[in-house]
């Protein structure tokens, strides 16, 4: 919530060519120009919740479908993910390996583990774990329908091989199909976000 007030704060953008055609013209003036602090599900949750933390922020905080009520261990997830998802089990098996890797904190383990999926242009443990659990939020999160069984079973049919192997086929696959850009390549930014 502090990187998002600096954010708001510190701000300062360029209003594109198109739009006003002189330099002096383009530059953002933040004390003319509020920010507006949007997200969605959890995220929109955050925005209401800086605001409520930094109440003198000058921003507007618009959340939609935020959840109202933060539950520790929300366990009852991962029964509706067990449901949903006929190998769930053999998925685990492969999360506990992965994490068993990761805890290790083997330096060249962790480097060909990461090479496995594809993912070596990945520094942080944490960002390399999130980019496995894509492909299995986007099944949960799908709509219910003959469509989303099928890429379930197709899914589960490459998870239920229960190595990690057919974890990084899929998770390489993915990354290829929607042309995932990696972490690596984002631009950097300065200090002053101009």
């Amino acid at each position: 919530m502090a990187d998002i007030k600096r954010f708001a704060e510190r701000v300062n953008m360029m209003v594109p060519e198109w739009i006003a055609p002189s330099r002096q013209q383009r530059r953002h003036d933040r004390s003319k120009t509020p920010v507006v602090l949007i997200g969605g599900s959890f995220a929109g949750s955050v925005m209401v919740w800086t605001k409520q933390r930094y109440p003198d922020l000058e921003a507007l905080a618009i959340a939609s479908s935020a959840p109202l009520k933060v539950v520790d261990g929300y366990w009852e997830f991962d029964r509706m993910v067990a449901r949903r998802l006929p190998c769930a089990n053999a998925l685990s098996r492969i999360v506990r390996e992965i994490d068993d890797i990761l805890d290790r904190g083997d330096v060249r383990q962790i480097a060909a583990l990461k090479r496995r999926f594809g993912l070596e242009h990945v520094a942080s443990a944490v960002d390399f774990v999130t980019a496995l659990t894509i492909q299995v939020s986007s099944l949960m999160q799908a709509p219910t329908g003959l469509q989303t069984q099928e890429l379930i079973a197709r899914y589960c049919a490459q998870i239920e091989r229960k190595d990690i192997d057919a974890l990084a086929l899929m998770t390489r696959e993915y990354g290829q199909y929607h042309r995932i850009v990696p972490i690596s390549e984002c631009p950097e930014t300065s200090d002053d976000l101009a």
